[in-house]
């Protein structure tokens, strides 16, 4: 259905004198299409169950850092929503236990899932796949780009903690477990393929 959609919106835009064949057209309003569906999902989603402040603050985290980290990418765009909506719902969990233990650890609780973060950036980011290849040069800067969007993301959420007590700051946290999870998945499925 997605593609069928996508091909009639790309032959409405497009035509053969494009720059590109009509197939990448096609693929790109896919993913389009696909993310938007996403998006809204968590969106509703995080209105019903009174959380939308935090669906948006971890739909901007997710999307900004996980662009330069890459991380696992599953087979169908059902699939892939699915896990995206799961994910949010883990970290609406984390983000609930964390808010109440905020006030027993403070900041230090924070500092740790950022510098867990920064080391698995480290290692393993930014991962390439089958759609999208990293040159050496590209992967240098996304490493610094992912880390520093941490860093930054970390440093502006404890600030607006500590400034104005805004604690739905705190959902960036889980929201870098969810960005770890998926770039070690895809590490673990890379080294499986590997093998083959």
């Amino acid at each position: 259905m997605l593609h069928s959609l996508s091909r009639n919106i790309a032959v409405f835009l497009f035509d053969d004198n494009d720059k590109f064949p009509l197939e990448v057209y096609i693929y790109g309003i896919e993913i389009c299409l696909s993310s938007l569906i996403g998006i809204i999902a968590i969106l509703i989603i995080s209105f019903m169950i009174g959380r939308f402040f935090e669906g948006i603050l971890y739909i901007i985290t997710l999307f900004i850092i996980r662009s330069c980290t890459g991380g696992y990418h599953a087979q169908t765009y059902f699939k892939c929503n699915l896990i995206y909506i799961f994910s949010f719902l883990c970290t609406i969990k984390f983000y609930n236990f964390l808010s109440k233990q905020y006030l027993i650890f403070n900041n230090y609780f924070c500092l740790i899932i950022m510098i867990i973060s920064i080391i698995i950036i480290w290692l393993y980011a930014p991962l390439e796949n089958v759609n999208k290849k990293i040159n050496e040069k590209s992967k240098k800067k996304f490493k610094r780009l992912s880390i520093i969007e941490i860093v930054l993301s970390s440093f502006v959420a404890i600030l607006i903690l500590c400034m104005f007590h805004f604690y739905q700051a705190l959902v960036i946290f889980p929201t870098f477990f969810v960005i770890d999870i998926s770039v070690l998945v895809e590490v673990i499925l890379s080294k499986r393929r590997n093998k083959k």
